[in-house]
């Protein structure tokens, strides 16, 4: 029996678009939560409040990861080994090595007075990055492997074979340390040393099996449910990790976890099927937000940082829940527009983005 093969459709893809505004959101939500939050009392309404927008917003990771997959494994995109090598990856190499001299400039102290000491800490940071600077790497990886990806993609059943492996054998044993400890489990997953089929593989091959075989009726619903559940136990989950094992909560919020995994495909699901009923204007003005999504991710970060301090927000203090979302939306608007001014630059635009 032949399958309804939805990717196959020419035109530029909205639904994917809007997962990417929503992602651009959620990624400053997230950093706005967790900044200062590890060190807040946990019996605070703030850290509690904090908990759940880390929750809501920490699948944007795994989200971006099933885009590029998305587009990436596209039988319509003409992807070969020799434009991975020579186009996709020097230009990933450049993003990262010009926004790396971007933000190393001041941290590393070039920006005071030339020494040295501030040569050699700013030569280290252009080559490891800034801290959310990591996302790039296992793109790098992902792109290494797209031809051999494509392949599996190509073939239905395959692809669900891998997606089982990827999911039982990668990514459900670390769940696995957490909740049920298969002692058992986890060392033979390990020792079976399947490495490309773990970490953020699986959502990298979902995002396109979702998008190219979206879920109907009764299947869609389960995964909305299982997306909900995983919601529900990322916050819970991570209270009940707080006060009974601390140093664990740092594995537990990774994006790579199944529990936050299934969230961010319900999620993924869900924009493609309300994609269709939503206003034009939204999704014009979507599509803009989405043209400008790498700077956005690149930039929110400082920019939230100068927000805080002039909102006035201090997580340590005692400062009102509503001071997080006013400055997770305002740093959201000015990392777009900083990032629509610069696509205005021609170089910048065909450097940076």
């Amino acid at each position: 029996m032949s399958e309804t093969h939805t990717a196959a459709q020419p035109g530029r893809n909205m639904a994917l678009d809007n997962s990417r505004t929503i992602g651009c959101f959620l990624i400053v939500v997230v950093h706005a939560c967790m900044s200062g939050w590890y060190g807040m009392d946990p019996s605070s309404a703030l850290w509690k409040f904090n908990l759940g927008g880390i929750a809501a917003s920490y699948a944007a990771v795994s989200l971006f990861f099933m885009i590029s997959g998305a587009l990436f494994l596209d039988p319509r995109r003409n992807v070969t080994v020799r434009s991975i090598w020579t186009h996709t990856l020097p230009h990933l190499a450049v993003i990262y090595f010009v926004w790396s001299a971007w933000f190393a400039w001041s941290s590393s102290g070039l920006n005071a007075g030339i020494s040295a000491g501030t040569l050699i800490a700013f030569a280290k940071n252009c080559l490891y990055g800034a801290s959310h600077q990591w996302f790039l790497w296992p793109l790098a990886g992902f792109y290494i492997a797209t031809p051999l990806l494509r392949k599996i993609a190509e073939d239905k059943r395959l692809l669900e074979y891998f997606l089982l492996v990827s999911f039982f054998l990668g990514v459900l044993p670390v769940e696995s340390h957490f909740t049920v400890h298969f002692a058992l489990y986890e060392t033979l997953t390990g020792l079976m040393q399947l490495g490309i089929a773990s970490g953020y593989m699986f959502y990298f091959l979902a995002g396109y099996y979702l998008t190219a075989y979206p879920p109907q009726g009764k299947a869609r619903l389960c995964l909305y449910l299982a997306g909900g559940a995983g919601l529900l136990i990322t916050g819970f989950g991570g209270a009940f990790i707080r006060f009974h094992n601390d140093g664990q909560l740092v594995m537990w919020l990774d994006p790579s976890r199944a529990h936050s995994g299934l969230y961010a495909a319900a999620l993924f699901v869900a924009v493609q099927q309300i994609t269709p009923r939503l206003p034009a204007v939204v999704n014009r003005v979507s599509r803009e937000i989405a043209s400008c999504s790498f700077g956005v991710y690149m930039v929110h970060l400082s920019i939230l940082l100068k927000v805080m301090g002039w909102v006035g927000y201090q997580p340590q203090g005692d400062s009102p829940l509503w001071k997080v979302p006013l400055c997770a939306c305002i740093a959201f608007i000015l990392s777009v527009g900083v990032s629509m001014l610069l696509r205005r630059i021609p170089i910048l635009k065909r450097i940076l983005f």
